[in-house]
C-alpha cells in the first residue's frame, strides 16, 4: 500500500532545492538588473566597478586612531569675478569615527590668521597654486594640519555652485533656520563685479524666516553664503553654523534608505562623486570606509562643533584684534597655540590623546 504521507514528504524535499534555486536566480537577476541601472546612470563600466568593489572591500580604510579626518574647502570661484585669485569661501574639518559612526564637523573661520605665512587661511589655496600647481589643495592641508595637530587624510575641494547642484540632485534638503534675518547686500552671481559699480545692480536682498524650510540648491546657496544679515547673522561664526546646518541636512538625505535604494539616483550620486571628489578620495577608499561603517550604520550621527571666541567666551581660543595691527584687515587670531590645538582635539576627536594622533 502506498504511503501518501511519505510521497508528500519526498516530493516536498525534492521541490525545496528547486524552489531555493529559483529564488536565488530571481534574486541574482534582480540584483543584476539594479546593478545595470546603476552603472548605466553612473556612466561607468560594470566589470571595472565590480573590481573596484572587490578591491575596496578587502582594503583597510586610511585613518588614525579609528578616525578618518577630512578638510573640506569650499571654493569661491564665481566666473563673474574676473581673473581674481580663488579664495576658500569656507574651510571645515570633518572627523569620521569608524568605530561608532559619529561624524563631527568643525568649521575654521576663513579670516583666521596664520602668523607663519602672514595671511588669512582662506588665501592658502591660492598660494598652493604656485607651490603645487597640480594639487593646490595640498598646501592648505599641510598648514591646517600643522596649525591644529590633526592628521588630515583627505582634502576635498568643492565649489559653492557644486553644493547647489548636489542639493538639487537629492530633491532639496530640509534645513532648520535658527534665526530670521535679512541680508540687503547679498552679491548677485550674474553680475560682473570687475565692470559693474552700481550697488543696486551688484546686490540683492534675501530673507530667511526662522523654522524648518525645504531648500533647493539656489536657496541653500544663498543661506550658506550670506555674510551681511541682520539679527547678528553677519559673523564668520554664524555663517559657519548655517553651513553646518546645510551639510547636516544634506548628509541626512544622502544616508536615507530611500535615497540609497533608488538605484537611478544612487548612480547619479556616484557619477557626481567621480566627477568632483574621486581624485582626493578614491572609489576603493570610499568603499573600504563604507564597509568599516557597515556594523554601526544604524548609529551614524552628525555632531556640529565650533571654536570658542573671546570675549563672548572668557576662555575663548580665538579673538578679533585691533584691525590696524593687520593693515586694516578683519582677522581672527589664535590666543594660545597649545590651547587652540587642545580645544580642536577635544571637540573634533573627542579628547583623544594628542600623542596618538601624531
Amino acid at each position: 500500500m502506498i504511503d501518501k504521507k511519505q510521497i508528500f514528504i519526498k516530493a516536498s524535499l525534492l521541490a525545496l532545492p528547486l524552489s531555493l534555486t529559483m529564488l536565488a536566480i530571481t534574486v541574482i537577476a534582480f540584483v543584476n538588473y539594479k546593478l545595470n541601472i546603476f552603472v548605466k546612470t553612473a556612466g561607468i563600466n560594470k566589470k571595472d566597478f565590480i573590481q573596484t568593489l572587490k578591491t575596496g572591500w578587502r582594503q583597510t580604510p586610511v585613518a588614525t586612531a579609528s578616525h578618518k579626518n577630512l578638510l573640506v574647502l569650499g571654493l569661491d570661484s564665481l566666473t563673474t569675478r574676473g581673473n581674481s585669485a580663488p579664495l576658500t569661501d569656507s574651510m571645515m574639518l570633518i572627523s569620521l569615527n569608524l568605530e561608532n559612526g559619529q561624524i563631527t564637523t568643525l568649521p575654521l573661520p576663513r579670516d583666521l590668521w596664520s602668523d607663519e605665512y602672514q595671511t588669512k587661511i582662506n588665501a592658502l589655496y591660492t598660494y598652493g597654486l604656485d607651490r603645487y600647481p597640480k594639487h593646490p589643495e595640498k598646501f592648505p592641508q599641510e598648514v591646517v594640519s600643522a596649525l591644529t595637530s590633526i592628521p588630515i587624510h583627505h582634502t576635498v575641494v568643492i565649489s559653492m555652485s557644486t553644493v547647489a547642484q548636489l542639493v538639487d540632485l537629492v530633491g532639496g534638503v530640509e534645513v532648520e533656520v535658527k534665526q530670521s534675518f535679512i541680508d540687503e547686500e547679498f552679491p548677485r552671481t550674474d553680475v560682473d563685479v570687475t565692470t559693474e559699480t552700481d550697488p543696486k545692480k551688484l546686490y540683492e536682498t534675501i530673507e530667511f524666516q526662522a523654522g524648518k524650510q525645504l531648500m533647493d540648491g539656489a536657496t541653500s546657496l544663498k543661506y550658506l553664503r550670506s555674510r551681511h544679515g541682520n539679527n547678528n547673522q553677519n559673523t564668520d561664526n554664524d555663517r559657519s553654523k548655517r553651513q553646518q546646518a546645510v551639510i547636516q541636512a544634506l548628509a541626512k538625505k544622502l544616508i536615507n534608505a530611500q535615497t540609497l535604494l533608488d538605484t537611478s539616483l544612487a548612480g547619479q550620486l556616484y557619477k557626481y562623486y567621480l566627477e568632483n571628489f574621486s581624485q582626493n578620495l578614491s572609489p576603493a577608499e570610499l568603499i573600504a570606509t563604507a564597509r568599516k561603517l557597515l556594523p554601526v550604520r544604524n548609529n551614524i550621527s552628525l555632531k556640529n562643533e565650533s571654536l570658542s571666541v573671546y570675549p563672548d567666551d572668557p576662555e575663548g581660543i580665538i579673538e578679533h584684534p585691533l584691525q590696524y595691527l593687520y593693515d586694516g584687515q578683519w582677522v581672527y587670531v589664535i590666543r594660545d597655540n597649545a590651547e587652540f590645538k587642545t580645544e580642536i582635539q577635544a571637540k573634533l576627536i573627542n579628547r583623544i590623546n594628542q600623542s596618538e594622533m601624531q
